[in-house]
């Protein structure tokens, strides 16, 4: 599935090449409001280097396990085929792997849990013959991600982060509306995003070494999270 996940480029060419003999649908036009839950993959986080009281150590990365995701929008349907709304969500992935500094093939625990808001856009293609409505949306905003009690072991050393640090993040949205008004309103939507946040650094400590116990940072590049969602859409009526 990981392979596939990562041509992001290909599903769009899939979504588009469908697009053949579209029926318009009605305008849409009003406030809606969406939610959705699915499977999440963290990939390789790239640890650029890593700072130390006596130097600068080398970098590594952290790999996860495959994790959830979460999310919640309100937005604005402007009957044109483009809409824009406010989202919020939430990513957690679990540790199993880091290298870096004097660790070369040590043990991880712990999570990453990754908070975001976006202001995204829309643009909604006609509905085809078949009833799917694809869409494509990209969108920008603020991430905070938190290690969460995350403990790096090997040997007798142990190093342990418990922060969260904030960066800019943005987002590739691609999806299709399935079955549009199973109750007055109420659609079924699936997705896929490509989530990519700015680099940031990470600050832990040492607790258990040769060298006694001091305080590290793990500066980390640019992540990128990739999901797949099922959700609900739901259309005031009136609004």
């Amino acid at each position: 599935m990981t392979s596939f996940l990562k041509s992001p480029a290909l599903l769009l060419a899939v979504a588009l090449s469908a697009a053949c003999a579209p029926v318009l649908a009605d305008s849409g036009a009003g406030l809606y409001a969406s939610g959705a839950l699915g499977f999440n993959d963290l990939q390789t986080e790239t640890i650029t280097g890593v700072g130390a009281p006596f130097g600068p150590q080398p970098g590594g990365n952290t790999k996860t396990d495959n994790g959830g995701a979460g999310l919640l929008a309100l937005g604005w349907n402007f009957g044109n085929g483009t809409r824009a709304e406010l989202e919020a969500s939430y990513r957690r992935n679990g540790f199993n792997h880091a290298t870096a500094g004097a660790q070369k093939n040590a043990d991880a625990t712990g999570d990453e849990d990754k908070t975001t808001v976006f202001v995204n856009a829309y643009y909604d293609f006609p509905k085809l013959s078949f009833g799917v409505a694809p869409y494509v949306g990209v969108g920008a905003g603020h991430s905070k991600a938190k290690w969460s009690d995350m403990y790096i072991t090997q040997g007798n050393e142990v190093v342990h982060f418990n922060d969260s640090v904030g960066s800019r993040a943005y987002q590739l949205i691609l999806g299709a509306t399935l079955l549009e008004n199973l109750v007055p309103g109420l659609s079924l939507t699936i997705e896929y995003r490509y989530l990519s946040t700015e680099g940031a650094t990470h600050s832990g400590a040492v607790e258990k070494s040769r060298f006694g116990a001091f305080p590290v940072t793990a500066k980390i590049s640019s992540t990128r999270d990739q999901s797949l969602l099922a959700g609900l859409s739901y259309r005031f009526k009136g609004l």
